[in-house]
């Protein structure tokens, strides 16, 4: 029996692309793969640049970001000619994009935390509410959470979810209703950030501790926050295309092998979480004989990048 494994969604493994023995569903297949879009190399190097330090035109404080509690929050949002930002005393702030005039204020004791969506900046409390403010400056809604340490907001749709660790809430949008708010295992689960809604279902991703900790999608009903699945060892998807979800498994101390490597991209039904097989994208390289510990790339990891699956050697970062 032989399948056709040229498709929309994967058509090359970077660094190994060529030849490369795939399993799907239980068939052992040699994969005609194309040549990688991407090539790098293994190995340590480094690199100086040189370029000439720029003059601000202008400058403006902010308040200091704590980079432990927010790890991926910019200091400030840029959109229509205007940066919004949180100043030392806790303030949204409006500034002008080319002078850094400020245009208005808003609040105090507010957070880092903030995004633009929709001509609507949304940010936190320093007591875990979430405000909603125009570009104007005028006030939409703020709606109670008890969010005193919310790490991160996503607008997906007419939805805003903010997650703060284990716990996820959804606010609609517009009139800032609470939908939901949902808590995993505070003493097993830490959430990690990255979070997606398709075709009527979230998926986010945490780090679950069993006798290891690893990676973990959770898989939620968007309209009500009720769990519908959830898969250990397994990292926030590359893609969900078709119902399905394609995610990278994480095999750590299962099927080890220094010489004969592999990535093995999961496939889960979106709505039920049943597996739906997997695909084996294998090759070899020489055993690793100097006791160095290698993640990443040509040691087991992938992401999408646009069509192409590629891998990463995080090994000398």
């Amino acid at each position: 029996m032989r399948k056709t494994i040229h498709n929309t969604l994967f058509t090359g493994l970077a660094v190994a692309s060529i030849g490369l023995p795939l399993i799907s569903g239980g068939f052992a297949e040699k994969a005609s793969a194309e040549p990688s879009a991407v090539s790098m190399s293994n190995g340590a190097y480094s690199t100086s640049i040189q370029a000439p330090v720029i003059k601000p035109s202008w400058s403006f404080p902010v308040i200091p970001i704590d980079r432990n509690q927010y790890s991926n929050q910019a200091v400030a949002v840029a959109e229509n000619g205007k940066v919004f930002a949180v100043d030392p005393n806790h303030r949204l702030v409006a500034l002008e994009a080319n002078s850094g005039r400020k245009l208005w204020q808003y609040g105090d004791q507010l957070t880092p935390i903030l995004i633009h969506s929709n001509g609507i900046i949304y940010g936190m409390t320093q007591s875990g509410s979430i405000y909603a403010v125009t570009e104007s400056g005028k006030k939409v809604w703020t709606t109670p959470l008890g969010f005193t340490k919310a790490d991160q907001i996503h607008r997906i749709g007419s939805t805003v979810y903010i997650t703060q660790s284990e716990q996820t809430a959804a606010i609609d949008a517009a009139s800032g209703k609470l939908k939901w708010k949902i808590s995993e295992d505070k003493n097993s689960y830490s959430g990690l950030g990255e979070i997606m809604e398709t075709d009527g279902v979230l998926i986010r991703n945490y780090n679950v501790q069993g006798s290891l900790t690893f990676e973990q999608i959770n898989a939620y009903d968007a309209k009500t926050g009720k769990k519908l699945w959830d898969s250990f060892r397994t990292s926030f998807p590359l893609a969900v295309k078709d119902g399905i979800v394609y995610s990278v498994a994480n095999t750590f101390m299962i099927d080890d092998d220094p010489v004969n490597h592999k990535v093995t991209i999961a496939q889960y039904d979106l709505k039920t979480g049943k597996s739906k097989g997997d695909r084996q994208y294998r090759w070899t390289e020489p055993e690793n004989k100097d006791g160095v510990y290698r993640s990443g790339g040509v040691y087991g990891s992938a992401f999408l990048y646009g069509k192409d699956l590629s891998g990463r050697d995080t090994s000398f970062l």
